[in-house]
Parts: structure tokens; C-alpha cells; sequence
């Protein structure tokens, strides 16, 4: 079982449910799944697994900034 801190850590994304993903019991001895979410389950976060990652939305971060005395 895994601490807040390693889920929030991770690039992963948390899931509130576990929808069509596995625990890593459900899929012992098969090596063509990963690990692509956490789910968190009341205050424990727990691995789950599929065969693709999850697409994360891209953040643009061209944003730039104006200073005051130049507007």
C-alpha cells in the first residue's frame, strides 16, 4: 500500500474509482501491463494497472509575464 506522498509525487494520475484498470494481484505473472494510476481508496492509494498509460492533459506553460509599470 502506498503513502499520499508517493501518489502525489508521481506523475501519475489518481483515480477515484478503479473502472476496467487491476490491482497488481489481478494481474501477478503477466508482463503486459504497467502501472498507470493510483486509486484512492479513503486514505490508502493503491497501484492500478491497464495497457496503455493514460493520456495526461498538456499544460502550456508559454504563459509570460508583464510587469506593472509596463501596462
Amino acid at each position: 500500500m502506498k503513502n499520499e506522498l508517493e501518489a502525489l509525487a508521481s506523475e501519475l494520475p489518481i483515480l477515484t474509482d478503479k473502472s476496467s484498470y487491476k490491482y497488481l494481484s489481478e494481474i501477478a505473472g503477466n508482463g503486459k501491463y504497467i502501472q498507470v494510476a493510483w486509486q484512492k481508496k479513503n486514505a490508502e492509494y493503491l497501484a492500478l494497472y491497464g495497457t496503455q498509460s493514460i493520456k495526461l492533459p498538456q499544460i502550456d506553460n508559454s504563459v509570460e509575464f508583464v510587469d506593472a509599470e509596463e501596462v
